[in-house]
């Protein structure tokens, strides 16, 4: 049998060579990949398929306070991400493996240290030969200043809004998580708190000077907001000199990364003299029905232009009104008399006078009946 020596075969000599230049580029292309990754202020990262750490970049180590060697191989919940946000970071990279998009989101995140930043990342699928995803990769934004400045001018829109729409006007935002309560001057008014209070005071302290009445109302309003996101709700302020002032507050609830309530600004709006018109329009209306209860005569109540009967007392003689009524003249007013009557409707617009008429009406039950009309007019200060 022929024995053939391969020791100084040519092609394998060739081939161990090229083996081990493409082994020493591939290792120079780890070192720099890691080396420029390690640079940069971003966080780098890459996942396995089960969402575990293949890869992190110094950046993120550093945030951590971690080695490389306790960080890879573990997921979000083995580095003790709150479990919410954990979850939710697991969940996602699974949804990158199955649809094969990328993700992009936000969140707040407090590292071992202590530091609180606001963070935007982005996991994006890595794909094998065959087109399946093999791997995900991350990075990681710390937008914490940009947030700020954002956070800033939103508030500053919402105060110069509700300014320009409202003449007294009090805007206030409550940090929920440190639970204070930055107000502007007007605030201090509405609340006759200090200068010093109006810069961080606790919620408890705005609470204290709504009247003890509405103040379990307003509690409520306030727990149900930080649940559901929307704030509203009247309520009076009680001054110093123990007189109150009634305003509407209007606010909604912001979020933090996890779903916890984060940022509560809000605006405070004095509607006093609303009120007190509301007040008296009750007593007025409350002597209009007192005066229909006494009297036998017939009352009604008539729109500017007389186009609409707002409510009528027939006192039996003639049907009362469920409701306004647009076709009073058909249903009350003999056909015969109805132009007379309304000519002298126009006059008495015209000349803003008293309305006098006698006409023939359809009674209540059914009978023709006379009667002599009078109206008075209502003016406003502009007559």
């Amino acid at each position: 049998m022929d024995v053939i020596n391969t020791t100084g075969y040519p092609g394998r000599q060739q081939t161990e060579e090229e083996l081990r230049e493409l082994l020493d580029k591939s290792k120079r292309q780890a070192r720099m990949f890691q080396t420029t990754l390690s640079s940069i202020a971003d966080f780098a990262y890459a996942f396995d398929l089960d969402g575990r750490f293949v890869f992190v970049n110094q950046a993120l180590l550093n945030l951590w306070g971690l080695e490389l060697k306790d960080a890879l191989g573990k997921n979000f919940h083995e580095l003790d991400y709150p479990h919410d946000l954990a979850t939710r970071l697991q969940n996602q990279i699974q949804q990158v493996v199955k649809t094969k998009q990328r993700v992009k989101d936000e969140t707040l995140y407090t590292n071992p240290a202590g530091s609180t930043g606001y963070y935007e990342y982005i996991f994006n699928p890595i794909f094998a030969p065959d087109g399946s995803v093999e791997m995900v990769a991350g990075s990681t934004r710390d937008i914490s200043e940009r947030k700020r400045v954002i956070d800033g001018l939103r508030d500053t829109k919402a105060r110069l809004d509700s300014t320009l729409t409202a003449a007294e006007v009090a805007t206030w935002t409550w940090d929920i998580q440190n639970d204070r309560v930055v107000a502007d001057n007007n605030s201090e008014l509405f609340f006759s708190v200090t200068p010093d209070e109006a810069a961080g005071a606790p919620i408890a302290r705005y609470v204290r000077a709504i009247h003890p009445e509405d103040r379990p109302r307003v509690e409520n309003a306030i727990a149900e907001a930080l649940k559901k996101g929307s704030y509203e709700t009247e309520y009076r302020l009680v001054k110093p000199d123990g007189s109150f002032r009634w305003v509407v507050a209007r606010g909604h609830v912001e979020y933090d990364g996890n779903g916890h309530p984060a940022r509560f600004p809000g605006v405070l709006i004095d509607i006093t003299e609303r009120k007190q018109a509301e007040e008296n329009l009750r007593e007025n209306e409350a002597r209009f029905r007192a005066l229909i209860t006494a009297t036998s005569d017939v009352l009604y109540r008539m729109s500017p232009d007389w186009s609409e009967m707002l409510q009528l007392h027939g006192s039996d003689f003639l049907a009362d009104t469920e409701k306004p009524s647009r076709t009073w003249l058909q249903d009350y007013i003999h056909p015969d008399d109805q132009p007379q009557v309304e000519a002298a409707i126009q006059k008495a617009i015209h000349a803003r006078s008293v309305f006098e008429f006698e006409h023939r009406v359809r009674r209540a039950d059914g009978t023709l009946g006379w009667t002599f009309s009078r109206a008075v007019p209502l003016l406003d200060a502009h007559g």
